[in-house]
């Protein structure tokens, strides 16, 4: 069970009703010491899950008090241990927010709503450290796809310096956040911008391209055909780890960055788009993979956090949060039902970008692969197009000119 040191200060006047707002707990989890003279701290241990409540309770009573102060701790261990007691049903049926706690009890309980914004709001910070990093998985990334090794490639998922600006800018357009959604987007941008303006100038040098059938090009091929399971896999991982996040496992989200992978397909695209040895189609592809990637993690991770019941502290600022986040995953939506529609007509749309009709032949023999299926030019006679099949008409006529 993980647990939380919560630690309150406040004036000495509050002492016994801030008592009664925390309610009954054990004499070994809460206690009450003067923190100078006119004020105490009282300090109370208890699961994560339960922080949540209690911190909206204690900041809608107290945030207008002078001298008032919560603290938020992680606790790694305590001794003697605590057992984790089941709450009464009629404490739950008296909650006004029963529902949101039988969610979170059902996805393993949520760390509370400051510490949340607090961890991930870190992701959207555009500082030297993040750069630096965008740009070292960047160039990681490009060697692997250069020389065609997946375990380098997996390096570079690893790293992940996206990942964070993306889940921030979700977390802020479902809290109402619009400075965080702002700072958020804008990190995400200059992340993306940098990656694919260094993978181009990689590109310019390395001049790889995208063979279906060479072995040394499988890795980036392999990124430009945009399938409808991508989406389905996107979305499944951002879910994922949003819900990692949300309940405190940020050992998951390894799982999550090599899943739903920026960095691989935007580097593709750059690679691709300067190189002689490839076509336009071949470097859309590769950025039609990102556009998915991003898109599907912001609507699941919306999603998820809305189930997770994550909101801001106020009544009045939960309404406006959650009209405005209502908003925002209807535009996520939308561009998801615009990016099915493309990668359904992926095929015709590759006639009408250069070098299109080859790469469009590559795609359905791939996707004729995958489903089980033999190629359509497997299927074409060995005397070639113009072929025809004979008639009974031209047989007997055959067999009486041989007599």
């Amino acid at each position: 069970m993980a647990l939380r040191l919560l630690q309150i200060v406040l004036p000495k006047r509050h002492d016994v009703e801030v008592l009664d707002i925390i309610g009954r707990r054990e004499t070994s989890t809460l206690w009450t010491e003067p923190a100078n003279d006119d004020r105490v701290r009282v300090s109370v241990v208890l699961p994560k899950e339960d922080c949540d409540d209690l911190v909206r309770r204690l900041d809608a009573q107290y945030s207008a008090v002078e001298g008032f102060r919560l603290i938020l701790e992680a606790i790694e261990a305590t001794r003697p241990k605590i057992e984790e007691k089941p709450v009464p049903e009629s404490d739950v049926s008296n909650d006004e927010d029963a529902p949101s706690k039988k969610r979170r009890a059902f996805f393993g309980g949520r760390v509370a709503s400051d510490e949340l914004v607090g961890q991930v709001a870190a992701g959207a910070e555009h500082s030297r450290v993040y750069f630096a990093m965008v740009v070292l998985s960047t160039v990681v990334a490009a060697a692997g796809l250069v020389q065609n090794s997946a375990a380098v490639i997996i390096g570079a998922m690893v790293i992940a310096p996206l990942l964070g600006p993306n889940l921030a800018l979700s977390l802020s357009l479902t809290i109402g956040d619009l400075r965080l959604a702002r700072r958020s987007l804008w990190t995400n941008v200059l992340g993306l911008l940098i990656a694919a303006g260094l993978a181009m100038l990689v590109g310019i040098y390395a001049q790889v391209g995208a063979v279906k059938d060479d072995p040394n090009t499988t890795e980036i091929f392999a990124r430009t055909i945009p399938r409808v399971s991508d989406i389905a896999i996107a979305l499944a991982a951002g879910a994922a780890g949003t819900l990692a996040s949300t309940t405190g496992v940020p050992a998951a989200l390894v799982g999550v960055m090599v899943a739903v992978a920026l960095l691989p397909p935007l580097v593709s695209f750059g690679l691709l788009l300067v190189s002689k040895d490839a076509t336009v189609a071949q470097a859309m592809g590769a950025l039609m993979l990102t556009a998915t990637n991003v898109i599907c993690i912001n609507l699941s991770a919306m999603a998820m956090f809305r189930l997770q019941g994550v909101g801001p502290n106020t009544v009045y600022d939960n309404r406006k949060s959650t009209k405005e986040s209502t908003y925002a995953m209807m535009f996520w939506g939308l561009l998801l039902a615009a990016l099915v529609a493309i990668i359904v007509a992926w095929p015709s749309i590759l006639q009408r970008l250069p070098g299109g009709e080859e790469h469009r032949q590559d795609t359905k023999e791939v996707q004729a692969e995958e489903q089980g299926k033999e190629p359509e030019a497997s299927q074409e006679s060995p005397a070639g197009p113009n072929w025809e099949e004979p008639t009974s008409e031209t047989v007997r006529e055959g067999e009486q000119g041989s007599g």
